[in-house]
């Protein structure tokens, strides 16, 4: 076996060095099966889990909310979070309820986790030396000597060993940041949910009272009315009567109008489909806790 001296490829860089190993059948037989035993010990061959460090995501999300995240990949866990959905789905949802769904749901999550994925392949590449080029001929003399020639070529990059610590190391870091900024969507998915949540919850209960001030100031003219007609009330009083029943109406509409945007929003949030409207929550707020700050102190 033997090797031609290292040179430089003329279409790189001077600062890349491509060694060539020409061998030949007619110095030895076993050249081609040693060169490529070579090259495979060097290259490799590096499988690729996208989400082997997801549990890293999983575990910061249980320490800080106490709630499951879940990268759905088609597998049977999947689907039973699936069914866990549409059982939360079934009753009247709570905050927490509208977050978890939303971890399980939301598309722009199971997005982002897609990153994870592509930062975990680029380690993987970056442990990897690039293919070889390998080329040969095989001649069939018509005159003396007569025997079969052939050869075989392998051009590899062996100057990219001495690079992979230092990618590697690149690679690591960037695939650190990334489980971090996956990390920190989870948690930002999971406040805008519950900020979404309460405001649905405050703009129910500020239609019910609207609702409840159409019916008073239609009671109010009404009366007004009843009074007009005995002569005790003047026309100008009667007119801001029907006046304040026409204004009360008008934002009644504009509650409604409000309940259907943060609906919309809360519906977003938790990745459900435009023509999902089984959906509930809790529409009366909750009473302060024991111990919270009353009125007076706030």
């Amino acid at each position: 076996m033997s090797s031609l001296p290292e040179h430089r490829h003329a279409n790189c860089p001077d600062r890349f060095i491509r060694t060539t190993l020409r061998l030949s059948a007619t110095r030895s037989r076993f050249c081609a099966p040693l060169s490529m035993a070579l090259w495979l010990a060097l290259a490799g061959c590096a499988s690729v889990r996208p989400d082997e460090h997801f549990p890293d995501v999983q575990q910061a999300v249980d320490e800080r909310l106490g709630r499951r995240v879940l990268w759905n990949q088609a597998r049977p866990e999947d689907r039973q979070a699936e069914d866990a959905v549409q059982a939360l789905l079934a009753r009247t949802l709570g905050p927490d309820d509208a977050v978890q769904v939303a971890l399980f749901k939301n598309r722009g999550l199971q997005a982002t986790f897609e990153d994870l994925g592509i930062a975990q392949a680029d380690v993987v590449a970056a442990g990897e030396l690039r293919n070889p080029s390998i080329a040969g001929f095989l001649r069939f003399p018509n005159t003396a000597p007569s025997g079969v020639n052939w050869n075989i070529g392998v051009d590899a990059w062996l100057f990219d060993a001495f690079l992979i610590p230092i990618q590697k190391k690149i690679a690591t870091a960037a695939r650190d940041e990334a489980i971090q900024r996956v990390t920190e969507q989870v948690l930002k998915l999971a406040a805008e949910t519950r900020s979404a949540y309460f405001a649905l919850q405050a703009e129910l209960g500020a239609r019910a009272a609207q609702t409840d001030l159409v019916e008073a100031a239609r009671i109010a003219y009404s009366l007004a009315d009843r009074q007009a007609g005995l002569g005790h009330v003047d026309d100008l009083l009667l007119s801001e009567q029907l006046s304040a029943v026409q204004q009360a109406e008008l934002d009644s509409i504009q509650s409604e109008v409000n309940v259907r945007v943060a609906r919309e929003r809360l519906r977003r949030d938790m990745g459900l489909a435009a023509s999902s409207e089984e959906w509930r929550i809790v529409e009366q707020l909750a009473a302060p806790a024991e111990g919270d700050p009353s009125e007076v102190d706030l």
